[in-house]
């Protein structure tokens, strides 16, 4: 099991660093698009496109980023009133229903992408299916995320007959 927690910690840090590294890109672009446009007349072609499809990345990517650090948004006040036998079905029924929806979202956006794949890019000239692939992926390690997080979380709510 040690291995696995390595793993995903090493996943987990790779991830944190990929969207660290798009954000920067996206700051790093933006500003020399200004510097071009302002100071130098010269506005760059490239920069908003980068931008705009590192955000497709950071959106994707940040689904399982939030997943996994229990940030994205709840309901608190009224999940924090219910008795906690409540709260341990609704945490399952919430992540089974996140799971049926990703993987009823993955086929539309397979074929998306493959519809993409034979455009190109207006100003960078890039294939529009590499842009949009971090749809899948996104939504393959958010289920993940979620599949490891439900298993830990049942594993949590059966008695051990080892544990007195």
């Amino acid at each position: 099991m040690s291995v696995i927690k390595r793993i995903a910690g090493f996943l987990s840090k790779l991830e944190e660093i990929f969207l660290v590294t798009c954000f920067s890109v996206i700051a790093i672009a933006l500003f020399l698009q200004i510097i071009f446009r302002y100071f130098l007349n010269a506005p760059l072609i490239w920069t908003e496109e980068l931008a705009r499809y590192l955000l497709v990345w950071i959106t994707f990517f940040g689904i399982n980023y939030g997943l996994r650090r229990k940030k994205h948004i709840e309901m608190a006040y009224f999940f924090d009133k219910l008795p906690k036998a409540a709260q341990n079905a609704v945490t399952v029924l919430t992540q089974i229903m996140i799971l049926y929806l990703m993987w009823k979202i993955f086929g539309a956006t397979m074929r998306f992408v493959r519809a993409q794949m034979n455009i190109e890019s207006s100003a960078m000239q890039i294939n529009m299916g590499l842009v949009y692939v971090a749809l899948p992926i996104g939504f393959i390690t958010s289920s993940i995320s979620i599949l490891i997080s439900a298993v830990k979380f049942v594993g949590e709510l059966i008695p051990h007959p080892n544990k007195g």
